[in-house]
């Protein structure tokens, strides 16, 4: 696939290049000259270009399908990736004048072009993989679970180039309904002195190791190409990505886009300046917020429950107290509900705005939480969710948030019911698979302006 993904980019550069030079022709005219700033501006382009590559494209090489049928809001994210990059470069340059029309018109129509260029290279590569004359054949070493799932994804995938001639395994399961089976693993030698087949994929389980060296063995006399298919379907249903320690293979097991470092580094430097700005913007207020507090009755300003955050790490959440302040030893697992007695007569309008919720932007900029993410639980909730749902742990993987992808679809609040546990653990876990930049600020709007974020607020 790396060959294809390689002829892709160098054809994306062509066209990133013409693009160019069709905007310099528009601005300049048939007489354009190349001065030393536009020099200068291609050469950022193409620092963007391979940005873009490197950190948004590269993780999707193996995935030839994926990668030229990119979607359009993914094309966006790298449109800004390149556009804030350039950006930038000429602000720490200081190079002087760059034209905004060449700089917008550049970026702009070279996503235009590459995304219906994808579009018609993805049919094209579709076409020609279909036609027998380009497949690869393929004969598979097991007929078992293993041998299905990628029997399954061959056939719904024609454009791989791939085509399945057979199995082999002395005892196939027939519930799986696998055929052609040519024989059992005595008979590999000569299926493959019959038949020529440009790879073997081997889909045996590890415990049959003697099984799996065998066919090695087997297969290498005839020098064709062999890949082991990993048996870990029924450990996780979720992508594996491979990494080595030495000369160990390791199977990264739920691997997220969070987990690369550009996009970590992106999404804390968005957080920093994101809250430093609300900060800015609402300091001034928070005196008076603090005064009608106070005012209204007697305790501190700032609620500061424990709450657990990355990796299980307990920290400070800061809030506005909203509440009378509770005796010692009162029972704290109490939800709040609608019409509480507990809610002083701010804490009520503060809440239905949540404007209790502001110094969490201190606990963003300190680093304790991100503005986007699972929301924090109280410990004793944490503890009882652990125990009850699979899975919700894996919240914990990354920082939590002011707001999350379940407060914006309706699941904020009180969490009496186990639907509504099962239904947040279910959205926050939804939101790393499929982070963005843009997802982000799709879940901060809708935390402003959509109707659901505001359901069971009291």
């Amino acid at each position: 696939m790396k060959k294809y993904f390689a002829l892709s980019v160098f054809i994306e550069f062509l066209l990133l290049n013409l693009t160019f030079f069709i905007v310099l022709t528009i601005k300049r005219g048939y007489g354009v000259s190349f001065s030393d700033n536009n020099r200068l501006m291609l050469l950022f382009l193409y620092v963007g270009f391979l940005a873009d590559t490197y950190f948004i494209r590269r993780k999707k090489d193996n995935k030839i399908h994926e990668r030229l049928g990119e979607s359009f809001f993914t094309d966006i994210s790298s449109a800004l990736l390149m556009f804030g990059l350039i950006s930038t470069l000429i602000y720490v340059t200081k190079v002087g004048y760059f034209s905004r029309f060449l700089i917008f018109g550049t970026i702009s129509g070279f996503f235009a072009v590459r995304l219906v260029f994808g579009q018609i290279y993805l049919k094209l590569l579709k076409r020609w993989r279909s036609q027998k004359r380009f497949q690869r054949r393929i004969l598979i070493i097991g007929a078992g679970p293993t041998a299905a799932k990628a029997f399954d994804y061959i056939s719904k995938n024609l454009f791989l180039g791939y085509v399945v001639e057979g199995f082999v395994d002395d005892n196939p399961d027939k519930d799986l309904n696998l055929s052609p089976v040519l024989g059992g693993f005595d008979d590999l030698d000569s299926i493959l002195d019959k038949q020529q087949y440009d790879e073997v994929f081997i889909t045996l389980p590890a415990t049959m190791q003697d099984e799996i060296v065998n066919a090695i063995s087997v297969i290498d006399r005839f020098g064709t190409r062999i890949r082991l298919v990993a048996d870990l379907f029924y450990v996780t249903p979720t992508v594996l990505s491979l990494e080595e320690l030495g000369q160990l293979v390791l199977f990264k097991l739920r691997n997220y886009d969070l987990d690369l470092t550009f996009n970590a580094f992106s999404k804390r430097l968005f957080d920093i300046i994101f809250s430093s700005m609300a900060l800015l913007m609402l300091l001034p207020f928070f005196p008076i917020i603090a005064l009608a507090i106070m005012i209204d009755s007697r305790g501190p300003v700032f609620y500061c429950p424990v709450r657990i955050g990355v990796n299980g790490k307990r920290f400070r959440m800061f809030k506005f107290r909203s509440m009378v302040v509770q005796k010692v030893g009162a029972n704290e697992t109490l939800s709040t509900t609608k019409d509480d007695p507990r809610i002083t007569r701010v804490g009520a309008i503060i809440r239905k705005l949540s404007i209790d919720e502001l110094p969490q932007f201190i606990n963003v900029l300190i680093g304790d939480m991100s503005i986007v993410g699972p929301r924090p639980h109280r410990t004793w909730l944490n503890d009882e969710m652990k125990k009850n749902i699979k899975d919700y742990m894996l919240r914990s993987y990354f920082k939590p948030g002011i707001s999350g992808w379940a407060q914006v679809n309706g699941y904020r609040g009180t969490m009496d019911t186990m639907e509504h546990r099962l239904q947040r653990t279910k959205y926050d876990i939804w939101y790393f698979e499929n982070w963005s930049i843009l997802l982000d600020l799709k879940i901060i709007l809708l935390t402003i302006f959509g109707r659901k974020a505001n359901r069971n607020v009291y």
